[in-house]
């Protein structure tokens, strides 16, 4: 025997493959163990949106000790160390869309792909743009691989998706138009408050450095998750911790 025994995050809900690769293992006589949780955490979304047909979201944000998210003193582009930022793309893998709002991306110009040679399937890029296309045309064509939603029907590139409003249910209905069952929030803070306000994310990932920056763009974690998430899970990874919190 290669493996004597082998450990399954969940059993699929899928009805195509529910369970037929467990009874096949144990067809073999391999021992299966179900490791309860293991799924939810490397990989939140999957189930709830083969359950559900709203958009599942997941929000993620890195901070300072002291609680800044961005400073333009800061040293280097990137605030957690090298594991946090290998269990974000992780996350990034397991969405079928990574979501920032505009002004986060003319600032940042992430990528918002998955790398750290991980071999998953690359959700799509999404960049909030809103309702005012003064140089969407331009950006477009300059970010062909990044696909921007806009209320705008101005535009005619294929890589702007036209949402009837800016408003959550409108987006949410465009991603859903477009095959788009869940989505990872990167920022900014705008974009986080649009959906959160409404009480439309799911799990929300808190990585947190031991660096200070002591100034910058502050993210209020007491305010953002009163009443309407709980803590789920804590860990550390190096000299950062990341803290799980599931909707109410």
């Amino acid at each position: 025997k290669l493996f004597h025994k082998v450990v399954v995050g969940d059993i699929d809900p899928d009805i195509r493959t529910n369970g037929k690769g467990i009874s096949y293992i144990k067809k073999n006589n391999i021992n299966v163990e179900i490791e309860k949780n293991a799924t939810k955490f490397l990989n939140p979304s999957y189930i709830a949106s083969k359950n559900s047909k709203k958009v599942y979201i997941v929000a993620k944000f890195a901070s300072s000790s002291d609680g800044y998210i961005y400073s333009a003193t800061q040293d280097g582009r990137y605030i957690t160390n090298n594991y946090s930022l290998k269990l974000a793309h992780i996350l990034r893998g397991t969405v079928d869309g990574v979501i920032v709002g505009k002004n986060t991306f003319l600032v940042d110009k992430p990528k918002l792909n998955v790398r750290y040679d991980l071999n998953v399937k690359q959700p799509q890029p999404l960049v909030l743009w809103g309702d005012n296309d003064k140089g969407l045309e331009l950006i477009s064509e300059k970010y062909p691989d990044i696909n921007f939603i806009t209320s705008s029907n101005q535009s005619k590139n294929k890589n702007i998706i036209i949402s009837k409003s800016n408003t959550t249910v409108d987006i949410m209905d465009c991603l859903i138009e477009n095959n788009i069952k869940s989505i990872l929030i990167e920022g900014g803070i705008k974009t986080f408050n649009l959906f959160n306000k409404e009480d439309l994310i799911d799990i929300f990932y808190h990585f947190v450095s031991n660096k200070k920056l002591n100034d910058g763009l502050f993210f209020d974690l007491d305010r953002s998750i009163k009443n309407k998430f709980t803590l789920d899970h804590t860990s550390t990874y190096s000299e950062d911790s990341l803290s799980i919190y599931k909707k109410i």
